[in-house]
């Protein structure tokens, strides 16, 4: 499950390097090249200021608050004494992860369908179902 949040964010990071980059592509004249849009370097030359998309944003969102709900569930664990406590909290733990990648596909998904991918989106919710259709992810 990390390789496909690893490729997702990739992937996704590719994406915004491309999108953010691409109409501020530097002109080849010779050896040297310009950018078309000055307001872009910062104090050294050549140093550009990556514009991140929103998409990678709100996936980045997403992982920032599930890094602090692992880290609040670690600590409620190392506290914890009871034995059922401790499995609810390990399952919690256990669900985090999946739930991620949920949310991180379904954010992906809202992209592809607002600039008319429907083929990604297709497949984006084709890997939600085998998700969810997992014996793993099944409640118990």
């Amino acid at each position: 499950m990390r390789i496909l949040i690893t490729i997702a964010l990739a992937s996704v990071l590719v994406l915004a390097v491309s999108t953010a980059g691409a109409a501020n592509l530097p002109q080849q004249s010779g050896s040297t090249a310009t950018f078309r849009d000055n307001s872009r370097l910062m104090g050294s030359p050549g140093v550009t200021t990556l514009q991140l998309s929103p998409m990678y944003l709100e996936i980045q969102q997403v992982l920032d608050q599930a890094g602090e709900t692992e880290q609040l569930l670690l600590a409620e664990l190392a506290a914890s004494t009871e034995d059922k406590e401790v499995e609810r909290i390990i399952h919690r733990i256990e669900r985090l992860e999946v739930d991620r990648t949920l949310i991180i596909l379904k954010i992906q998904i809202r992209y592809a369908r607002m600039d008319g991918r429907w083929d990604l989106e297709r497949s984006l919710r084709a890997r939600i179902i085998e998700i969810l259709e997992d014996q793993t992810y099944a409640l118990k």
